[in-house]
């Protein structure tokens, strides 16, 4: 008896927590429709640099833009980027502007020029922009990512594009090898006739060794071979040195026992 008392217990238990969670999911999902149809402005904030890889000297534009996903417009936008710094950056045009309203489902957009002084990589802080997204209510903040700004050389542009385009003609078969070379070479200068050797050694080789690596391969066993011919070719010398010692003293014993008869 005492086990069925406990077992019911347990069911009715069971049951008031069952239907507890089922209420309060019924509580939520009436919260989230309630909070959807509240009219507010989203803003999403993005930072894009116009060229793909910047050069250190060379200018190139900075965009910001500013997107309502909302369901009503946004105003009084202030929208604010990070100061760089002066010792790695010169920046021509401002970093901040403002706008009344940004309407539903459009965007705003400012930009300003920045020339790197030198190759390197720098991240950039976020930014920030304040706004009301609605009538009632008080202002809020929306945040770009942060930008990771690499800026390269002219020497590295070239290598990246020399890189990629005898990637492109070998079918990427080079592109293992095109890959550590751009991180290896210290002259771009040689990867033009790099590209030709490797180009011409894969039509020699029958398309068997298309990359360094293939190279370093048939290198190593090529030196595996070499060190055993090297090494057969002592042993059998030292081999016949002994036999042709063995030889002479068996003659010179032979012609010993000759004399003495």
């Amino acid at each position: 008896m005492k086990w069925r008392h406990l077992a019911l217990l347990l069911l009715l238990a069971t049951a008031a927590v069952v239907r507890a969670a089922e209420e309060e999911g019924k509580t939520v999902e009436v919260d989230d429709d309630e909070e959807f149809d509240e009219e507010r402005a989203i803003l999403l904030v993005r930072r894009a640099v116009a060229d793909e890889r910047p050069l250190e000297g060379k200018q190139t534009t900075v965009t910001i833009s500013v997107y309502n996903g909302g369901n009503t417009a946004a105003s009084n936008i202030k929208v604010t980027d990070t100061p760089w710094p002066a010792d790695g950056f010169a920046v021509v045009g401002e970093l901040s502007a403002a706008f009344d309203s940004i309407p539903v489902g459009t965007s705003v957009q400012f930009s300003y020029k920045v020339t790197p002084k030198e190759a390197g990589v720098y991240q950039h802080t976020p930014v920030t922009v304040t706004y009301k997204p609605a009538d009632e209510e008080e202002e809020q903040t929306a945040t770009s990512s942060a930008l990771v700004f690499r800026t390269y050389t002219v020497g590295q542009t070239l290598t990246i594009k020399a890189l990629e385009l005898g990637s492109r003609l070998s079918g990427g078969n080079l592109q293992h090898s095109l890959f550590y070379t751009f991180h290896t070479a210290t002259d771009p200068a040689i990867l033009p006739f790099l590209l030709q050797a490797l180009e011409l050694g894969s039509r020699l080789s029958g398309g068997n060794l298309n990359t360094l690596k293939d190279w370093q391969r048939a290198g190593i066993v090529v030196a595996v071979a070499v060190a055993a011919f090297l090494g057969y070719r002592s042993y059998t010398s030292v081999s016949e040195s002994q036999r042709n010692r063995r030889r002479a003293k068996a003659l010179a014993e032979l012609a010993a026992l000759e004399k003495d008869k």
